[in-house]
């Protein structure tokens, strides 16, 4: 694949939206220019980090961004 057709084509993201009590996960395409929102996740400390950690082995070929 070239650089010009990977840059054009249709690419998936996941999205994360980090506050105190809660992280809000949706997942994005660039081809529908749409987010759809996946899960909220509530756990607290480490259990937070783990649930993200299994929820990123599920989409490993989506671009990951936090906000």
């Amino acid at each position: 694949m070239s650089a010009q057709s990977a840059a054009t084509a249709p690419q998936s993201f996941l999205s994360f939206d980090f506050s105190l009590k809660r992280v809000g996960v949706a997942s994005g395409n660039s081809l529908t220019k749409s987010a759809t929102s996946l899960k909220t996740i509530t756990a607290e400390g480490d259990a937070r980090f783990a649930a993200l950690a299994e929820l990123i082995a599920g989409y490993s070929t989506y671009r990951t961004y936090f906000e």
